[in-house]
């Protein structure tokens, strides 16, 4: 395997072939993703030390990533995995995640515990006359989920928040009519095989293997392609209790999937630092975040890329109601961010570490 080094200069090569404007719209879509300010013209990302050997090998670190990202727009499309940026980025998040300890996995009695804050951006379109307007509905989930399939569910009280005055002017000019949100807190309790538990023990941890039984849809089914298989991945690094070669084995396969873009540094809802790749199909960016120094799956965000894709026409007068998964290109129709992972010992308990 070369070193970043032996990349760069093998990478030169590419560079005298690109034209100028090519270069300069690579540059400003790095910039963009990484959300840089500059200093004497030049990018630094916020909040890093702006001297020092450390800031040299911040540089460095950059330059390597923005000729990654020079790649995605020289290389031919579909060349057989994720852009460059992204698989580099999904394979040392693997390196990271074979190198954690194992952790036993739920027995039988025990319980897979996770809570989340959960947040989703919906329409509300009004009668004819009156102006649509945007809301938040934002809740905390805690769940339990057995080894049979059984467990529980704990939503808070849902609340609604207005993301500009525009909107909430709106809301009142409407006559401030229900938003469909419960008052209350939300609690359900179900039955063995009612709740998902996927069996993942007897996966295979080599990606090519893994891959193949992921297409042939033989852990969780749906429609074929390159998206689905990104988004049963994250339902596998969320919703189950894989061992470290199998986490590893699932960001290799992130690394291979055509389509996987990088997205860069970002926070999560809880401005906890990461790094993300995402997906973006029928209009919407699927992006998941991850801490780079444990593999853990910090939250995943649903933004609108192209609201004509999405399938809800203003202009067309739409049937008065709420809507989901709509409004304006750059939006983050909805986001999870994760909080607490472990195993609990009984239902409704809490690992030691979420008290």
């Amino acid at each position: 395997m070369r070193t970043d080094l032996e990349w760069i200069t093998g990478f030169r090569r590419e560079l005298s072939r690109v034209p100028n404007e090519v270069a300069e719209q690579a540059w400003t879509e790095f910039n963009r993703r990484l959300n840089t300010t500059t200093e004497n013209g030049r990018p630094v990302l916020p909040g890093a030390p702006r001297w020092g050997s450390r800031r040299l090998r911040l540089l460095a670190g950059m330059t390597l990533a923005a000729l990654a990202l020079l790649a995605s727009f020289v290389l031919p499309a579909g060349s057989g995995g994720a852009e460059p940026a992204a698989a580099d980025a999904a394979r040392r998040v693997a390196r990271v995640a074979q190198a954690r300890r194992a952790e036993p996995a739920p027995r039988p009695g025990q319980y897979l515990y996770e809570s989340w804050d959960d947040r989703q951006s919906m329409l509300f379109v009004p009668k004819s006359g009156l102006q649509s307007f945007t809301f938040m509905e934002r809740m905390t989930i805690e769940r339990w989920v057995g080894v049979d399939g059984s467990g529980l569910s704990i939503a808070s009280a849902a609340q609604a928040e207005f993301p500009t005055s525009a909107d909430r002017q709106a809301w009142v000019a409407a006559g401030s009519p229900d938003l469909g949100i419960g008052d209350g807190q939300d609690r359900t309790r179900y039955g063995p095989e009612e709740l998902w538990y996927p069996d993942v023990a007897s996966l295979p941890t080599d990606p090519e293997t893994l891959l193949e039984v992921l297409e042939q849809r033989q852990v969780i089914g749906g429609p074929d392609g390159d998206w689905e298989t990104f988004n049963i991945v994250e339902e596998l690094l969320h919703g189950s209790y894989s061992s470290p070669d199998l986490r590893a084995g699932l960001f290799e396969v992130v690394a291979n999937l055509s389509g996987v873009e990088f997205v860069g540094r970002i926070h999560d809802g809880l401005r906890r630092p990461g790094i993300a790749v995402a997906y973006t199909h029928a209009g919407v960016r699927r992006e998941l975040i991850f801490d780079p120094r444990t593999s853990e799956l910090l939250g995943r965000n649903q933004v609108i890329v192209d609201p004509s894709e999405v399938g809800l026409d203003l202009d067309a007068e739409p049937v008065p109601g709420i809507y989901g998964l709509a409004g304006e290109a750059g939006s983050i129709a909805y986001s999870a961010t994760y909080r607490v992972r472990g195993i609990a010992e009984s239902m409704g308990t809490r690992p030691a570490s979420a008290r």
